[in-house]
């Protein structure tokens, strides 16, 4: 985490660039000849984010791995650049101090500047040696900081304490005043936090009681259970294990009198499907064909589903048709512009054949022409090759 630069500036109203009061930066870790270049490049940033800060407000401006902090009260604007790591609460903390430090020393002077000023002011400069730590910029920061610092301190005392001669675990051992059940959980969470000593003692001593609970209510459960299981199975079982045990035993029964087996000839129960041989091949549609109501459903089910085919069939030659019409249009644009084609093709014929009639004319022509001025030039004597 580190600041580069602290600047306070004045915001025009009117639209000017903003001026800047007074700045300090920290560039050692940029190379020599990069620091001038680095200056530049900051007062450029810092007065284009002034100026796009309105009063009241604040924002924070990421550019690469840096950040640009701005806070604009009533006119008077501090900016801070630095590293993505410096915590927001504590950047605007520091901005605020700035600007109260700056108002407290110089007053309302800073609205007749007209023009950037080289003055120095010795408390930006401790503030940006100072509040490099973002823990000096925000008090609350602080606090949590000094909290984790005392939380590490403790875990380290603690950890101390178990690494002494005496082990917890013999001690455990020869304590009278833990029962056996105690000492096995004890030995639990050794086993399950010997990988992280780090852990919070009041942690360990909650998952203690939470496992002892947790085995004395499941030592409960299971008696609940058994006794549950018991009572059921009794339940069950227990009217055959009484008949069973009062035939074997042999009491007479002074309720239910004794009757004599039946001696008869009875025929054996015949079986359904000699009685009704046809329940053999018996079909869904063989068990209403006598119902008229519910013929007459399955008439009009067996109609509702030809309605639904011949929609169907009909949709699909719905589309059928569009796509056969699509297609008839198509074939009729590329027939048309086949047919553009060919009367351009005829147009250029007929020009041609205009032109070659015309072409044999003219030859015609000079040929007759030629034959003339021959014979004129036999007459006079001339005689060519």
């Amino acid at each position: 985490m580190k600041i580069t630069a602290l600047l306070v500036l004045k915001c025009n109203p009117e639209g000017s660039d903003p001026v800047i009061l007074v700045n300090a930066m920290d560039v050692s870790h940029f190379g020599y000849f990069q620091r001038s270049s680095v200056k530049e490049f900051i007062f450029f940033v810092g007065r284009t984010v002034a100026k796009r800060t309105p009063p009241g407000q604040r924002q924070s401006v990421q550019h690469e791995e840096y950040k640009v902090h701005a806070y604009n009260r009533n006119g008077l604007c501090a900016l801070g650049f630095m590293d993505d790591h410096y915590p927001v609460r504590s950047a605007f903390s520091l901005l605020n101090q700035v600007i109260d430090e700056y108002q407290k020393n110089f007053g309302e002077s800073w609205r007749a500047a007209q023009a950037d000023s080289s003055q120095p002011w010795p408390y930006l400069n401790e503030a940006l040696t100072k509040f490099q730590d973002p823990a000096e910029a925000d008090k609350l920061l602080k606090i949590q900081r000094e909290l984790d610092e005392t939380k590490i301190i403790l875990h380290k005392t603690i950890d101390s304490v178990l690494a002494r001669g005496e082990k917890l675990d013999s001690l455990v051992e020869k304590s009278s005043d833990l029962s056996a059940a105690s000492q096995i959980d004890h030995h639990w969470i050794s086993l399950t936090f010997s990988q992280d000593r780090e852990a919070d003692t009041p942690h360990i001593l909650y998952l203690v009681r939470e496992r002892e609970m947790s085995r004395r209510s499941g030592t409960c459960l299971r008696c609940c259970l058994v006794f549950f299981a018991v009572i059921s199975a009794l339940g069950v079982c227990g009217p055959a294990l009484y008949w069973r045990f009062k035939k074997t035993i042999g009491f007479p029964d002074s309720k239910t009198p004794s009757c004599p087996p039946c001696i008869c000839d009875c025929p054996p129960p015949l079986s359904l499907l000699k009685i009704a041989p046809g329940l053999a091949n018996l079909s869904v549609t063989d068990c209403g064909g006598n119902d008229p109501d519910l013929k007459t459903e399955m008439e009009k089910q067996f109609v509702d589903l030809l309605t639904e085919e011949l929609k169907l069939q009909e949709a699909v030659a719905q589309e059928h048709a569009r796509h056969m019409n699509i297609t008839l249009g198509e074939a009729k644009r590329v027939a048309s512009q086949y047919q553009r084609e060919a009367e351009k093709c005829n147009a250029a014929t007929e020009t041609c054949e205009e032109a070659r009639e015309r072409s044999e004319a003219l030859l015609t022509r000079e040929r007759k022409v030629t034959s003339v001025w021959e014979q004129r030039a036999r007459q006079l004597g001339y005689e060519g090759e």
